[in-house]
C-alpha cells in the first residue's frame, strides 16, 4: 500500500465500526491512530514541513475542541492505541528474539 496508509486506515477503520456499533469511545481510535500518523509515519511521505505542521497543529486542535466536550479526564485515551502499538511491538519483538536465541543454542 501507499506509505503511511497503515495507520490511517486502522485508524478509519476503528472510529468508522465504533461509530457504527454505537460506542462512546471512537476519539480512541481517531486520535490514537493519528497520532502514530503524525509521531511515525507523516514524515516518511515527502510532505514540506510546513505541511507536516499544519496536520500536526490541526490535530491537536482537533484533539482539544473533542476533549473539551468529551471531558478532559478522557484525553488519555489519546495514547491508549500507540501504547498497546508499541507494547505488542516489543513483546512480539522480544518473542521472536527468544526463539531465535533458542534455535541457536539447540544447533550449537
Amino acid at each position: 500500500g501507499a506509505r503511511g496508509s497503515g495507520a490511517c486506515h486502522e485508524g478509519v477503520h476503528g472510529v468508522v465500526v465504533a461509530l457504527v456499533a454505537g460506542q462512546d469511545f471512537w476519539p480512541m481510535f481517531g486520535f490514537g491512530f493519528l497520532f502514530l500518523l503524525v509521531m511515525t509515519q507523516i514524515h516518511g511521505l515527502g510532505l514540506a514541513k510546513r505541511w507536516i505542521w499544519m496536520f500536526t497543529a490541526a490535530s491537536v486542535a482537533a484533539a482539544i475542541v473533542v476533549y473539551s466536550e468529551r471531558g478532559w479526564d478522557k484525553a488519555n485515551e489519546v495514547l491508549r492505541i500507540p501504547m498497546i502499538d508499541y507494547i505488542l511491538v516489543f513483546l512480539i519483538g522480544g518473542i521472536l528474539i527468544a526463539v531465535q536465541r533458542l534455535r541457536e543454542a539447540r544447533r550449537g
